[in-house]
């Protein structure tokens, strides 16, 4: 059986090309090598050829749904501690159920940010916090020149006001409120 238990592999079976692009995106921030399937069938066939660190099953799909699909995976060597996340466009507590039953560790309702999605799965696999994708340091800039200080401020939207006032432009408008509906200037 080859392995990506290196790489953080993850199998993503959701009918939906959208909903998988989605869930792509937010678990390669995180760092997972995205195994994309279609139905549960694929999700079934993926699993039983490899091993991951999480499984996302959609209930809805063709050919094999992701209750009968998770439990199915739930059921092959190495699977029995595999969070498995089902994710549904709808929940009622049927379904959450019979989610539980099938063996699955988390139910989430689709449409999900990817946030949330990171805040749900991650304690599933041990992290404690979302951590950034990318971290910047924050470095003082030096003073820009007077010459080209002001005109950059005021394309970036500091010190308007000021910048205006020392132009002797008014920052009011020339026309009330009430110019509209009498309908001519004050």
């Amino acid at each position: 059986m080859p392995s990506h238990d290196d790489l953080n592999s993850v199998i993503v079976a959701d009918d939906s090309g959208q909903c998988r692009n989605t869930l792509r995106t937010a678990l390669m921030e995180c760092g997972f090598l995205v195994l994309l399937v279609w139905d549960g069938l694929e999700a079934l066939e993926t699993a039983s050829s490899t091993s991951v660190r999480l499984v996302l099953l959609d209930v809805r799909m063709p050919h094999m749904d992701g209750l009968q699909a998770c439990a199915r995976i739930r059921d092959l060597p190495g699977y029995g501690c595999v969070p498995i996340v089902m994710l549904s466009g709808y929940a009622s507590a049927a379904m959450r159920a019979a989610a539980e039953q099938a063996g699955a560790n988390l139910f989430l309702v689709k449409p999900i940010s990817n946030l949330a999605l990171k805040q749900a799965i991650l304690p599933l696999l041990g992290a404690t916090s979302v951590q950034p994708a990318v971290s910047f340091e924050w470095k003082r800039q030096p003073e820009p020149s007077p010459a080209y200080g002001e005109a950059k401020e005021l394309a970036q939207g500091r010190r308007v006001l000021e910048i205006y006032r020392r132009a002797n432009v008014s920052t009011k408008p020339s026309r009330g409120p009430d110019w509209f509906r009498r309908g001519k200037p004050t």
